[in-house]
């Protein structure tokens, strides 16, 4: 999980993993890690979700976690468009990094689509596998995962 700081990307995790909500805001510092076993492909596995501290103006996102990643998850909210631009910069640098790597992208907080910034012809015009995700009402967060499980066992990294 990449993004912005405040995109919703803790929250992402634990609605996926624990199937709840916090209002609450609490800040990641360096990451967080959890698993959760899922079925992909009628095949049992287990996805370890890094949690990664999100970027703000003064600190960057420490790509060297993603080092070693099967895939990943840009985390944008859909309240600020800032946060789309950190995703693309985002993706550039670890597909740099690191090569292509299967990754979607979640646009968070679609229970609040009537405040967002971020326009539905800058998502698509990514070209990128993107879920319009809610982490308090759990809209697209289960679909988002798995998604990506698929992507990682199909070795999709194109988009």
């Amino acid at each position: 999980m990449v993004g912005h700081f405040g995109v919703g990307k803790t929250s992402l995790v634990r609605r996926f993993v624990t199937s709840e909500y916090e209002d609450k805001y609490l800040t990641t510092i360096g990451v967080k890690i959890v698993k959760k076993d899922v079925t992909v492909r009628d095949k049992p596995t287990t996805l370890m979700l890094w949690d990664i501290a999100g970027k703000d103006e003064l600190a960057p996102v420490n790509l060297a976690q993603v080092s070693g990643t099967s895939g990943y998850i840009l985390v944008v909210d859909g309240c600020r468009a800032s946060t789309l631009t950190t995703a693309m910069d985002l993706q550039k640098t670890i597909t740099k990094m690191y090569g292509p790597l299967p990754f979607v992208m979640a646009v968070n907080k679609v229970d609040l689509e009537s405040q967002w910034e971020v326009k539905r012809a800058d998502i698509d015009s990514c070209g990128w596998t993107s879920f319009d995700t809610s982490a308090k009402s759990g809209v697209g967060v289960n679909e988002m995962f798995l998604r990506l499980a698929d992507k990682i066992l199909e070795g999709d990294v194109a988009k």
